[in-house]
């Protein structure tokens, strides 16, 4: 008879009480660690911090870190990027697909795409 080992064994008896196995489902969620930290803030108030750094995999110090951390020029450069289209959306009464508008959201995203080399979707 083949026997099973305490892995195994720890998995049965997490799925007959219902507890989550995280060891192998904290793969599913593969985002950046801002997102994760993102959620966190979010979510906060309803769970501990700790708790949700540790079903994240992430740490509590690299959250209060990247709290405390200000945008980077690249952050900045993407909202500045989303106001401009913001605002031709706004002036054109709500249609991105006038000529106008379309010609502006256009050279904003060949600024982008020059200093970046990737591209910003509205």
């Amino acid at each position: 008879m083949r026997r099973k080992s305490k892995a195994t064994a720890k998995r049965k008896r997490d799925s007959q009480t219902r507890e989550g196995y995280t060891k192998k489902s904290g793969t599913h969620l593969r985002a950046a660690p801002a997102i994760k930290y993102a959620f966190i803030a979010a979510h906060q108030e309803e769970f501990p911090v700790i708790r949700l750094c540790q079903v994240l995999n992430v740490s509590e110090s690299g959250y209060y870190a990247w709290r405390q951390r200000e945008p980077s020029q690249r952050q900045r450069e993407d909202e500045s990027l989303g106001k401009r289209i913001e605002d031709a959306y706004q002036n054109n009464r709500g249609c991105l697909w006038k000529p106008t508008c379309a010609r502006r959201i256009e050279s904003a995203r060949s600024a982008l795409w020059e200093k970046t080399g990737s591209s910003f979707d509205a």
